[in-house]
Formats: C-alpha cells, structure tokens, sequence
C-alpha cells in the first residue's frame, strides 16, 4: 500500500487515509514514481506485486485521497519482438512531446534487461525494445536498473537509477 503525507509549510505534516491498498488494487505495490499526465493529472506507475505487471494509477482528486483503477500495462508485441525479454518491475513514467513513455527496470543476469515503451492515451503501449544499449561508456553486461527516473535537463536526458551490484547510478 502506497501512503501519502502533506505540508504547507514543510514543518507541519498531515497524514492522508491510505486509499491504495490490495483491497482496492487487487494486487500489491512495490517501487515506482509519480508523474503528471498531460491533463496535468497526478499519477503513479508501480510494479503491481502478485499481479505480473506494472500498473498505473490517477488521482481523482486534488488531495490524492481518491485514485482510478489500476491500469496495466500490457504492451502489443509486433512480429520479430522477444516477448520473454519484457521486464516488470521497478517502473518510471513520463510525458514527453505527444506521447507517454514507460521504462521498467531489469537485469540482464536474470534473462529481462530494463525495456521501454510507447502510449498515447495510458493504456495501449508499444513495446519499443531495450533500453539500454551494450555501446554505451560505462554500461556492463551485468547492469541492472531498479527505481530508475528518466528525465531531461536542458537538452540531454540524464537516467537515475540504482544497481544492485554496482550501487546508485546516473547516466
């Protein structure tokens, strides 16, 4: 269950009821992170423990006390695409240009490398591939990404993320 607390002034801390539960869910919750829809909506992406995907959720109000049904995703598989490849765990989400991006932590030891994928609308995706490429400076072939954030400074992207063998990394 995912549990939330506010401030006006950053001294004075307000619990909020905890309203994402596996009563409501359906499933647990395990690492992932917010981020606004294009409507400027709050939402979370998570791994969905127990429930073999990464889910999505929207506030359905301003106080985060109210939320959609979880939405999973499920990616379409084109022709030629490795499936079994397909990590879900530790997710991150953004919006960026017209179209939302999923990326879902991996490990390429356990056989699911970090993958990424593609939506318009949060609940058709594409998968697009690895995330990773093997070229890049300092990438091994055991690195693994759990609770990554993507996000772009000035005109570059920078990945922040955490390797269970090597430690808190950025790219």
């Amino acid at each position: 269950a995912f549990a939330h607390v506010s401030s006006e002034d950053m001294v004075h801390w307000k619990w909020h009821p905890t309203t994402l539960t596996p009563v409501k869910t359906g499933h647990g919750m395990f690492s992932g992170t917010g981020f606004f829809t294009r409507e400027g909506r709050p939402a979370i992406i998570y791994h969905g423990e127990g429930s073999g995907r990464n889910q999505i959720a929207i506030a359905e109000d301003d106080r985060l006390e109210k939320w959609s049904a979880p939405l999973a995703l499920e990616p379409t598989i084109r022709p030629g695409q490795d499936a079994s490849k397909i990590a879900h765990w530790d997710p991150d989400a953004w919006w960026d240009g017209d179209s939302y991006y999923a990326l879902s932590g991996g490990s390429p030891g356990s056989g699911k490398p970090p993958t990424l994928f593609k939506s318009q609308d949060l609940r058709s995706w594409d998968y697009l591939g690895l995330f990773l490429s093997r070229d890049m400076p300092d990438v091994q072939a055991d690195e693994d990404i759990s609770c990554p954030n993507f996000f772009k400074i000035g005109n570059q992207h920078m990945l922040l993320c955490i390797s269970h063998n090597k430690g808190c990394r950025y790219y």
